[in-house]
């Protein structure tokens, strides 16, 4: 899906797992603020290497005593194989507070060209995973055009009481 698509989607609901990436890393990072701003909790940030399948799947695995949801934020540029994806998707079915947020982007050694074809095989794999879970969406970004920029800068202005 696309960025007007997600716009439309957020405005009536928060998906589980969120696969986001594109050319603007900017929008990528926008867009994981969103979600874990919906879901009202500070997420579980796991930067590249620091990525560790059991770490996640500890997080997304338990409830909190206080009904809080659990969000793990993964900023990667390797995509997850389907070792990595099924469990992860089989422990957000079974915690209904439970959601993660992928940030894809592309790695200084690969092209745009592979960058391309490994967030298809990305989303892909991750739909064909997720065994059935719903609010299971991947999101290509754009770099945005000037008008959208000028939007992001009014926005971001009037939330610092600017204008």
């Amino acid at each position: 899906m696309y960025k007007k698509d997600f716009d439309t989607y957020l405005a009536s609901r928060t998906p589980k797992a969120t696969l986001l990436y594109g050319e603007s890393d900017f929008l990528i990072q926008t867009y994981s603020k969103k979600i874990t701003n919906a879901l009202g909790v500070t997420p579980e940030v796991f930067y590249y290497a620091d990525y560790s399948l059991d770490s996640v799947m500890n997080i997304l695995s338990q409830s909190s005593l206080f009904g809080d949801a659990q969000v793990v934020v993964l900023k990667l540029d390797k995509k997850l194989d389907s070792k990595h994806i099924t469990p992860i998707t089989n422990a957000l079915k079974n915690n209904q507070n439970a959601a993660i947020v992928i940030e894809f982007y592309q790695a200084e050694n690969k092209s745009s060209a592979q960058y391309a074809r490994d967030f298809k095989a990305f989303a892909t794999s991750l739909h064909t995973q997720s065994n059935g879970l719903n609010g299971v969406v991947d999101v290509r970004f754009f770099a945005p055009n000037a008008r959208e920029c000028l939007e992001f800068l009014r926005v971001r202005a009037n939330e610092l009481k600017i204008l």
